[in-house]
């Protein structure tokens, strides 16, 4: 919240919140709502250090447990180099199934890693709060609402973790009704339900098949 009022964003919504747990009908319709919810932010916040809710928001309440070092003998000024974009791919955060919207749907990201600050979106990204190179590209958007999309989506996202089991569909629903409305049936297309439901694990996959 208190970078939100420095940032001078005037609404906040925090899914751990906003969402309705205590009614199973409002909260699954919630649920379904999130990938518009994404898509419409202004940008997403992303804890991207620490392993839960509370580790808050590294630099904003709490130093950062890194001070990027400078050393200078003229005319030459040497930095220790932080790569915060590093620090994000092994976050937590990128590998939770919940999250996996929260990546593709909104259209800018503002990080707070221990190294520092990134923002990334569909146009740019940067490294604040650290001076060197970045080398990082774009992160890759979903424009189109075709199955190739579909499956590098399905793809990516059978990569995170959950908490529950249960919670496989409704992390991924919201992906599904931003790109495809009602044109899907359990998290498969309608227009290419043979072709879906033909899948099988990989030789490295674990033997468990959700």
């Amino acid at each position: 919240m208190s970078a939100c009022i420095q940032l001078d964003i005037g609404f906040i919504w925090v899914d751990r919140f906003c969402i309705t747990q205590d009614d199973e009908a409002s909260k699954l319709g919630q649920i379904q709502r999130m990938g518009d919810i994404y898509a419409s932010a202004v940008v997403t916040i992303v804890a991207a250090s620490g392993t839960d809710a509370w580790a808050g928001l590294p630099g904003v309440l709490t130093d950062r447990p890194r001070v990027q070092q400078k050393l200078v003998l003229e005319p030459v000024e040497f930095i220790e180099y932080f790569e915060a974009f590093r620090g994000v791919g092994r976050s937590e955060w990128k590998t939770r199934g919940w999250t996996y919207q929260e990546a593709v749907l909104s259209p800018a990201l503002l990080y707070f890693a221990d190294d520092g600050i990134c923002f990334e979106c569909q146009h740019d990204h940067d490294a604040l709060k650290t001076e060197g190179p970045n080398h990082h590209p774009l992160r890759p958007m979903f424009h189109a609402a075709g199955k190739s999309e579909y499956a590098r989506a399905v793809d990516e996202y059978s990569h995170r973790t959950l908490g529950y089991d249960s919670d496989m569909l409704s992390a991924f629903s919201g992906f599904l009704h931003q790109f495809y409305g009602e044109d899907h049936c359990g998290g498969l297309l309608r227009d290419a339900f043979d072709c879906a439901i033909d899948w099988r694990p990989g030789p490295s996959e674990v033997s468990s098949i959700k």
